[in-house]
């Protein structure tokens, strides 16, 4: 499973602004890169431009979020 950081980076921050029409900028997408979170607003349009499925977006989603509970 790749991560959202992993997904930012095999399509290339430029890319993934130009594939799905996301209308940010490069630092944007490059800030989210950083975090290794894209916000789920924007999953739509990724899927749609067949840079990631939704699924793809959701798991990296869970796999990154912090546990409740954890120790």
């Amino acid at each position: 499973m790749k991560t959202h950081k992993q997904i930012i980076q095999a399509a290339g921050a430029q890319s993934v602004i130009d594939r799905a029409g996301l209308g940010v900028t490069i630092h944007t997408v490059r800030s989210w890169q950083q975090r290794d979170g894209i916000p789920a607003q924007y999953w739509a349009a990724l899927d749609a431009s067949g840079i990631a499925s939704l699924a793809e977006l959701a798991a990296a989603a869970a796999e990154s979020a912090p546990r409740s509970g954890a120790s």
